[in-house]
Order: C-alpha cells, then sequence, then structure tokens
C-alpha cells in the first residue's frame, strides 16, 4: 500500500551477504511499510509501519503485526504471528485469520478490477 519502501541488498566489502527481496503470491503488505531485503511467503500480511530486514523470512500464512521490525535473519514461522520491536512471536494464527489473509488478497485484487474496469 501507500508509502511502502521495497530495497534488495548487494554484496559489498561492507555487507557480506547481499540479498533480493521476494514476496510471493497474495501476499497483503500495509501502508508506510520497509520490506527490506528479504522473503514474504505465500498469502501472509504485514502489517501497516512494520519493518522487514535483511535476510529475514516471513514464511506462508504468516502475520507480522503493525510497527513490528523482523530483524536480519529472523524466520517468521508458518502459520504465526509476529508483534513488536525487537519481533517475537506472539502466537499462532487461528483457521479463521489465515482464511482471512487469503480473503484480504482476493479484495484488494477486486477493487484493482473495479478502478481499472
Amino acid at each position: 500500500q501507500d508509502g511502502t519502501i521495497i530495497h534488495v541488498s548487494h554484496h559489498s566489502p561492507y555487507n557480506k551477504a547481499g540479498y533480493p527481496t521476494l514476496i510471493g503470491e497474495g501476499v497483503t503488505v500495509g501502508h508506510g511499510c520497509i520490506i527490506h531485503a528479504c522473503t514474504i511467503g505465500d498469502y501472509s500480511l504485514i502489517g501497516m509501519g512494520a519493518c522487514i530486514l535483511d535476510g529475514a523470512r516471513v514464511e506462508r500464512h504468516a502475520f507480522v503485526g503493525a510497527g513490528a521490525v523482523v530483524g536480519p535473519g529472523k524466520v517468521v514461522g508458518e502459520g504465526e504471528l509476529w508483534v513488536g520491536n525487537p519481533a517475537r512471536p506472539a502466537r499462532t494464527l487461528s483457521d479463521k485469520e489465515i482464511e482471512s489473509l487469503h480473503y484480504s488478497a482476493d479484495h484488494y485484487v477486486r477493487l484493482k478490477d473495479e478502478y481499472l474496469g
């Protein structure tokens, strides 16, 4: 959404590792996020203002809460909710919450189709 910044990193004398940014299918990214050289799995949701940093992985069906900072190299497991700064696991998502991740992605596609149609 609006104001989100997406970057990659490259190998250099000051950064031993370079990482691509890979965003899966059906991902919802809220307003004002920083998605920096990380991987986000299918049907995950990144809350408003969250930061996902170098080498971090957000697995399928995961939820990163608003304002959370997922540190370099951290792994947000499948079906987990992470919150805070630094982000930490809070709990496992319910089946209904996982369904809502699919709804969110589908809803934004419908809005796009409506406004472009």
